[in-house]
């Protein structure tokens, strides 16, 4: 891979303003979006420390709800011509399962409106619960000056154990299409 990491915020360290008050802290850069409106969102702290943070989605008995939601960013400034390749790490209360799930995905027309979407390439992840499980995309090639990213996590269980899914470090690169010199 080559060049800056072109997502915005992708280690989740700058924050902003939810709507729900002061406590209410939101990652920088990433839109929310709610297919479930009970879906709990934010940016959190992992402890004891607090120094690494991470977007979350939850539900399940933490709220008595059903939860299906997550944070999308469109990354611009993309040439056609080039190869891109996404990376990042997710963790969940649960495995995937039926009744729960959590998804990184990506969207090479660039369009944040529609998590339904079927454009978006969706990777089911982790394997394992209370893990981060590293994710990587296959290389993507944007069909516009833009590709969005998605995270996205949902359980259709209400009062089974409180479900999480965390997403961190997310990056973009461009990677190298040429072949190798001798």
């Amino acid at each position: 891979m080559t060049g800056e990491n072109l997502i915005a915020n992708g280690d989740m360290r700058q924050a902003r303003p939810g709507a729900a008050g002061p406590n209410d802290l939101m990652p920088a850069g990433w839109e929310a979006f709610r297919i479930d409106p009970a879906t709990g969102l934010r940016l959190v702290a992992e402890p004891p420390e607090g120094v690494d943070y991470m977007a979350r989605v939850f539900g399940g008995s933490s709220t008595s709800k059903t939860a299906d939601g997550g944070f999308v960013q469109a990354v611009g400034a993309l040439r056609s011509a080039d190869t891109y390749r996404l990376t990042g790490r997710v963790r969940a209360t649960w495995p995937v399962d039926e009744k729960h799930a959590a998804m990184i995905g990506y969207d090479p027309t660039g369009q944040t409106m529609d998590p339904m979407a079927a454009t978006i390439h969706w990777t089911l992840l982790p394997a394992v619960s209370g893990l981060f499980v590293d994710y990587t995309s296959e290389p993507i090639r944007p069909k516009t000056g833009q590709i969005s990213v998605w995270l996205r996590a949902r359980t259709t269980q209400t009062n089974d154990y409180r479900f999480e899914a965390d997403f961190d470090h997310l990056t973009l690169h461009q990677i190298p299409t040429t072949p190798p010199t001798r």
